[in-house]
């Protein structure tokens, strides 16, 4: 499925960044992974259109916080896509 593509990607990623700070860890990423995905499922169930929305704009988001040597942005991103699909 296309989704857990994106999300083995992403953990591939993360575990991958060179540096963390003190509030973002890579275990506060993988727990946030497993909660995205979560949402992600449920909005999907829900609203397919808007899941697909919010993950298009989810992958845009990942492609800059790839870019950064740091976790926060990551824990960012993730944090948003959880945000959106609760909210």
């Amino acid at each position: 499925m296309k989704i857990e593509a994106l999300f083995t990607a992403i953990v591939v990623c993360a575990s991958s960044a060179a540096y963390a700070s003190e509030e973002c860890t890579a275990e506060v990423v993988d727990a946030k992974v497993a909660q995205a995905k979560e949402a992600i499922q449920i909005i999907g169930q829900d609203d397919p259109d808007r899941m697909f929305a919010v993950v298009s704009e989810f992958q845009e988001s990942m492609s800059v916080a790839k870019a950064s040597a740091e976790l926060a942005p990551l824990c960012e991103t993730y944090d948003a896509v959880i945000a959106a699909v609760e909210g």
